[in-house]
């Protein structure tokens, strides 16, 4: 069999007879493509669902080569989320539920026999939380702190406002000052959740908590006189929204269903001096604010 040691450039033949001259070849060279050598075998991954990628990447030495990824034994062709199959990078884009498996690994052939083939290397797929839902308990504004609870799916999540205090399992945020917040939710695979932006504000008496996910309400004029108008953007939301007006005293003047995009409310039995108000969309308060009432 050939060795290193055969290697050379300048391999030749004599030829001779029984008579002058004898001949001489041009030189010949000798030398050998290594096989297929895998230096650097793929990594397992672990990812998250709702557009993240995974990734599997091989290093190898030889001369020609050539890859084919497979899960097991199965090959696998560009298409769909996969792409890279016969290359040294194997791209899931975006990873799903479905694609997870114990068992990638690529075979690479060469210009010279025998293959290389990787080992198996693992794709975890964990699910992502869910976008948190949250409430709000509304102290006074005496003691300007509120309460954010939250909620989201799966067993075993913590929770965080502000990308903070991960440790939370009970999903109870006690003694907030007045502010906007970001609360996000993360599994105990170490997904986290896209997050959902809050503000606390003190408004006469109670906190409020607006979410910038909830519909945009407009009411006015304030000060008014003799009528309010209360618009809403998305005319999805008409007929699940309740106006509720309350004296300084607390006590209710005003309740009305909006039907329409843009509805007008008669005031004129109001006497002059300031209101509170509340917007309330399927059982949740989304707004709420101070109204004046003056003479026309």
């Amino acid at each position: 069999p050939v060795s290193a040691s055969d290697l050379g450039s300048d391999y030749n033949v004599l030829v001779f007879d029984s008579f002058e001259p004898s001949n001489t070849s041009e030189y010949a060279s000798l030398s050998f493509h290594p096989i297929p050598v895998i230096t650097e075998e793929p990594a397992s991954q672990a990812v998250c669902t709702a557009g993240n990628s995974a990734s599997f990447s091989v290093t190898a030495t030889g001369a020609g080569l050539t890859y084919q990824w497979r899960k097991g034994t199965v090959t696998l062709t560009n298409g769909g989320n996969i792409s890279g199959a016969t290359s040294a990078i194997l791209t899931i884009d975006p990873a799903v539920i479905a694609d997870a498996a114990a068992n990638y690994n690529v075979v690479i052939a060469g210009e010279c026999a025998p293959n290389d083939t990787s080992a198996n290397a693992s794709l975890v797929v964990n699910q992502k939380p869910t976008t948190p839902t949250v409430t709000v308990t509304h102290p006074s504004c005496s003691e300007p702190t509120g309460t954010i609870t939250v909620t989201s799916t799966l067993a075993g999540l913590s929770f965080s406002i502000d990308g903070t205090d991960y440790t939370n399992t009970s999903g109870m945020f006690t003694s907030l000052a007045a502010g906007e917040y970001e609360v996000t939710a993360k599994s105990a695979d170490g997904c986290v959740s896209a997050g959902t932006s809050v503000t606390l504000e003190c408004v006469t008496g109670v906190f409020t908590l607006s979410n910038v996910n909830a519909i945009a309400v407009n009411i006015y004029p304030n000060p008014f006189t003799t009528s309010l108008y209360i618009a809403i953007d998305d005319v999805s939301q008409i007929n699940n929204c309740e106006l509720k007006i309350y004296s300084v005293l607390g006590n209710e003047v005003i309740s009305t269903t909006v039907t329409k995009q843009l509805s007008t409310i008669e005031t004129s039995n109001l006497p002059c001096g300031i209101y509170f108000y509340k917007v309330i969309d399927k059982g949740i308060l989304i707004q709420s604010g101070k109204l004046i009432s003056q003479e026309n």
